[in-house]
């Protein structure tokens, strides 16, 4: 195993490190990177929800219902 694999757009250690031919202990690469300032990529992904245009109809209630209120327990 070579300490130049091919980049995989993540960053931070690997399960089995090699730097210069050695093993080397996940926990003397997490103090590398910090000595650097090299930063792990996260597995949290963004939520991303759906923002219809200023023009998009809305759905239609097939049932046509009646959801209006004029007050408390009301109709």
């Amino acid at each position: 195993m070579s300490s130049l694999a091919a980049p995989t757009g993540h960053h931070g250690p690997p399960p089995n490190y090699v730097r210069k031919g050695v093993l080397v202990n996940r926990k003397r690469v997490e103090r590398m990177m910090r000595r650097r300032g090299i930063i792990g990529a996260h597995q949290r992904r963004t939520v991303h929800t759906t923002i219809g245009g200023p023009a998009a109809a809305g759905v239609p209630d097939p049932i046509r219902r009646d959801c209006t209120a004029t007050g408390p327990d009301q109709r």
